[in-house]
Order: C-alpha cells, then sequence, then structure tokens
C-alpha cells in the first residue's frame, strides 16, 4: 500500500512538472489551460479555458492552487493590505524549506516567506518609521540559522533576482555568487599591433611590418546581471593612447613613418562567473563586440630618394591608413577576489581585433591587455 501512494505522489508530481493544471479545495483538475493574464490578473483570478473553448473564472475562494507548463505556480493565500485582510493569488518563485511568493496588484507589490509553520512572513521594502531597507532586518531574523548568508545581505535588493537567489542559497545553506549591479574602475597595460592588409595604398608598406605600440588604458565600466547563474552584461568606456613608428632603408631609398592616435573603445560584452560557493576567488570569461573611434588620427610620412649616398629628393605629406570607426570582436578571462559585499578586485587578459569600417584599404589593429581593476 505504501509503494502504491509513492508512485502515484511520483506521477503527481511528473504530471505537474509537465503540463497545465489547477486545484480546487475538494480535487485536481489536469490538462484544462488556465489562461495567463499578466502578474495583476492572475493574482486576482483563475481563469480557466474549458475544452468548447469558453473561459471559466475562479476566485481564490475556489481554487487553491494553478500552475503553468512553464514552472509557474500560484497558490491562494491570505494577506493584509491597508488594514483588511484578502484572499489573493501568490506567485510562487521559490520552494523548499522556505517559500518565497510574489504579489502584484494594481497599487501593491510585496514579497512574502513562509516556513514550516505555514505562517506568511511579509517582506515590506522599507520600514514604516526608518529609511533603512526593512526587508534585510526579516530576512536576517528569518535566515539566522544559516550564518554562511550574513556577509550576503547588504548585496540583496528588493528584486525577485536577488531575492530568489538568496532564499534558494538559504534552503542549502550554502554562499553562493549573488547577482547584483557592479560599477568599477580598470587600468592597465596594453599593446597594440597595426596590422598591414594586403589592398594597403602605400606601397612601401607592403609585406612589412609596422612595429607594435605599449600604452597606459584606463576605462569605466557596468556590470549587470542576466538571470541567477553567473551571466551579466559589461559595457566599458575604455581610453587608449598610442604612437606607431615605421622606419625603411636601402641604399636607393629611406622611408619613416609616425602614426599618433587617440581612440575611444566601446566594448559589449556578455561576462560569464563560475558561481563557486564559499571561494573568495571566482573565476570568469567574457567575450563581445567592440566599437571604436578616433579623436586624434595622424599620419605622417617622409620618404627620401639616395642616389650614389647623395640625397636626391625629399617627399613629406599626410596620409589615410588608419579609419575613424572600428568594429570587431574582443574576449577575455580573469579572476575576481571577494573583499567584503559590493567590493570586488579583479585581474584579467584580453584580446581583440577591430577592422576599419566598410574600407579594406586601411590598418587593421590586434590589441592584448593586461588589467586590473575594483567594483562597487
Amino acid at each position: 500500500m505504501l509503494s502504491l501512494v509513492l508512485l502515484l505522489s511520483m506521477l503527481h508530481l511528473g504530471v505537474f512538472a509537465q503540463t497545465d493544471y489547477y486545484k480546487t479545495y475538494s480535487g485536481i483538475n489536469l490538462g484544462l489551460k488556465p489562461e495567463d493574464g499578466g502578474q495583476t490578473l492572475n493574482a486576482k483570478l483563475c481563469r480557466v479555458r474549458l475544452e468548447n473553448n469558453t473561459i471559466m473564472t475562479y476566485t481564490p475562494y475556489e481554487v487553491s492552487e494553478y500552475g503553468f507548463k512553464d514552472g509557474r505556480v500560484f497558490r491562494a493565500r491570505e494577506i493584509r493590505m491597508n488594514d483588511t485582510i484578502k484572499r489573493v493569488f501568490l506567485e510562487l518563485l521559490v520552494k523548499g524549506k522556505m517559500n518565497l511568493y510574489f504579489y502584484k496588484g494594481l497599487k501593491y507589490r510585496s514579497y512574502y516567506l513562509e516556513k514550516d509553520s505555514g505562517e506568511l512572513i511579509p517582506l515590506p521594502k522599507d520600514g514604516k518609521n526608518t529609511g533603512d531597507p526593512y526587508f534585510r532586518n526579516i530576512l536576517d531574523n528569518a535566515t539566522h540559522d544559516c550564518a554562511k548568508l550574513t556577509d550576503h545581505l547588504n548585496l540583496i535588493n528588493y528584486r525577485t533576482k536577488t531575492l530568489s537567489s538568496y532564499v534558494e542559497a538559504y534552503n542549502t545553506c550554502k554562499a553562493v555568487e549573488f547577482p547584483y549591479f557592479k560599477y568599477g574602475i580598470m587600468a592597465g597595460f596594453e599593446t597594440t599591433t597595426l596590422l598591414i592588409p594586403s589592398s594597403i595604398g602605400v606601397d612601401f608598406l607592403k609585406d612589412n611590418k609596422i612595429e607594435s605600440d605599449e600604452s597606459f588604458t584606463i576605462s569605466l565600466f557596468m556590470d549587470y546581471p542576466i538571470g541567477k547563474k553567473g551571466l551579466s552584461f559589461h559595457p566599458e568606456f575604455q581610453f587608449v593612447r598610442n604612437n606607431f613608428k615605421y622606419h625603411q632603408y636601402n641604399y636607393k631609398y629611406e622611408a619613416t613613418m609616425v602614426i599618433n592616435t587617440i581612440c575611444i573603445n566601446f566594448p559589449l560584452m556578455i561576462r560569464y562567473t563560475v558561481p563557486i560557493s564559499e571561494k573568495k576567488f571566482r573565476p570568469y570569461v567574457n567575450a563581445g563586440f567592440v566599437a571604436s573611434f578616433l579623436l586624434k588620427n595622424e599620419s605622417l610620412i617622409l620618404e627620401t630618394t639616395i642616389k650614389d649616398e647623395v640625397i636626391i629628393s625629399d617627399k613629406y605629406y599626410r596620409a589615410d591608413l588608419l579609419g575613424d570607426q572600428y568594429a570587431g570582436y574582443i574576449t577575455g578571462a580573469g579572476v575576481q577576489f571577494n573583499i567584503h559585499h559590493r567590493l570586488n578586485l579583479f585581474a584579467e587578459l584580453r584580446y581583440g581585433r577591430s577592422y576599419a569600417f566598410l574600407n579594406n584599404t586601411l590598418l587593421n589593429k590586434r590589441e592584448c591587455y593586461l588589467l586590473t581593476g575594483i567594483n562597487f
């Protein structure tokens, strides 16, 4: 008998994981599709499309729970709003030792915790008489039995992503990387090499190489989390200054070239930080697109013709060797050192290539970076 009960329970859970359903206070209905009306309407009513394509509407007093095949679940609960008790549907965000719910009405939204007792614990964003983030105080009291999360509480903001991550971490009592918005500054050294295409318009550069230039670079960045699994959008604003030199000499000819540039780069990258639990060091990789704009672009060439060791003529002129806009790709890998809360140090190696926009007769660029920085 016990085996039969366990088998039915497994089948019950398996079906719920794959199909739409709704559950009244007297039984379960599978296969009939609840209609998704958005967060506000879903919190108020359960709308079910019947086999004859008509829609039946149920209140939280008639349906105790309903769910969609994409995994979302809504449960009927009583909450207090404006000194009155109201029965609504709460969206179940996290299920475990402690559940996390979300409610969104027309003029009211809030999160709720539920532990073994079944009592709902509201998470108001702010305290009534203080400007402190009151929800953090409630989270601290509700999760005090997992000391590993204490230092992470200041990273939590009043959003579904971070609250869900925090409750999930409490249910397993493991410290994890919490997604939060970062900004910071980077600095380091870069090496830029100008690549000569076969279609270059300056004859003496063909089949030759221009000396690479090493310089200091500095940039500002933001890091915006995408989901909860270590992914983030990482745009930067980067400043680079370069001075390139080229010299060619033989008994008939001598050429000297100088190129001075000031460049603003805009790397737009996706970053993945490995979510290693309870570690101060976390490796990461990133890759994406980079756009570059040259604020200064000066190319000067001096050509000298020599005959019998005597200079016959000098030719001094400016040449268009670099474009004003470049586009390309960039990738890198590094390690992040977590100091405290939002304060992180990191070091990174990066590689990129950029190509003159819509012009194959100009010089292209290859760039290597050694960077270090801090985010807040």
